[in-house]
């Protein structure tokens, strides 16, 4: 899903009174509130109501945007909470734990960043100390908690359970070794469906899917968190400017790239020198990351280059 800006930039008062906290009291950039009442959270939004409205045209949450399936061709007229959301997206299913208690915390998070992105949006400036590090808890975040997040991490299981399983039938005796074992764990298995050639067969036909249950990608989503933060953080950020406000938004808004050719095997890791991470943040800014110095921590960009980035942005979409 691609969500696309169309008049103006995200409501962020440039009024100098300041709060408490040293952040301009009159922001109008709002995170999503949770609390904890009888009513559990169904809706769970994977790209916070709070970013998206950066890409409408008044920056509210009650405004409209472009939205657009890349899968079917469908563009249509909606409102940023209508779109990257689905039903029960976060639910973990724990005896004596709410179920919507992943949610609650992502809400908390995104009270947390929802201040640092405006305050970046009204200096045009990158945060220092705990603000950069929100930034880059958050920016962590929504690398792995949309759809392609979970849709890695089922892969990774698939793919390796699948390796492990032809090790495991690689003869006969190694196979039977693998059953013996399971009985002994207290696995009742069925001789015939699980015999060798019956699950050689399987294996070569991909008649198996391996996965996990929701409440172990979960687990894994908020450990993958807590690891891609410090391979952020050394990156050197900077604020590309689009004052026509063409910048847009995916479900998929955090993305790296090489930045230059590489061969069709090559994957591009987030340690790598040779790789930039782009994250629109609004119509207007989007976030660059790179290994190479920096001329300007602020850079306004012609309309070829925020049409580059704009399709680097869509290209990575689901």
């Amino acid at each position: 899903i691609l969500a696309f800006p169309k008049l103006v930039g995200p409501k962020c008062s440039s009024n100098d009174s300041t709060s408490a906290s040293g952040r301009p009291s009159e922001c109008k950039i709002e995170a999503s509130s949770h609390s904890y009442m009888p009513k559990i959270a169904r809706a769970h939004h994977y790209v916070p109501l709070f970013l998206l409205a950066g890409f409408t045209p008044s920056g509210s949450k009650e405004d409209v945007l472009w939205a657009s399936d890349r899968q079917t061709g469908r563009q249509w007229h909606t409102t940023p909470e209508n779109v990257a959301v689905r039903k029960d997206f976060y639910r973990i299913e724990v005896s004596g734990i709410a179920p919507d208690v992943i949610e609650a915390g992502l809400s908390t998070m995104e009270g947390h960043a929802a201040p640092v992105i405006c305050d970046i949006l009204r200096t045009r400036a990158i945060p220092h100390g705990d603000d950069y590090m929100t930034l880059m808890n958050f920016m962590a975040l929504m690398s792995v908690r949309v759809p392609s997040g979970r849709d890695m991490v089922n892969h990774g299981v698939d793919f390796i359970s699948k390796q492990l399983l032809k090790a495991a039938l690689q003869t006969p005796e190694t196979w039977k070794a693998e059953l013996q074992e399971a009985r002994a764990a207290g696995i009742d298995i069925d001789e015939e469906t699980a015999s060798h050639e019956s699950m050689t067969e399987s294996l070569e036909k991909g008649k198996y899917t391996f996965t996990v249950d929701q409440n172990w990608q979960i687990k894994t989503m908020l450990e993958l968190m807590g690891k891609l933060a410090p391979c952020l953080a050394p990156r050197k950020w900077c604020l590309a400017i689009s004052d026509s406000g063409s910048f847009i938004c995916s479900d998929r808004p955090v993305t790296v790239r090489f930045t230059r050719p590489k061969g069709a095997i090559d994957s591009p890791g987030l340690m790598r020198e040779d790789t930039e991470i782009t994250f629109p943040i609004s119509r207007n800014v989007l976030l660059i990351g790179s290994w190479e110095p920096l001329k300007s921590e602020t850079i306004p960009l012609t309309r070829k280059n925020i049409a580059l980035y704009s399709g680097i942005t869509a290209g990575h979409c689901q």
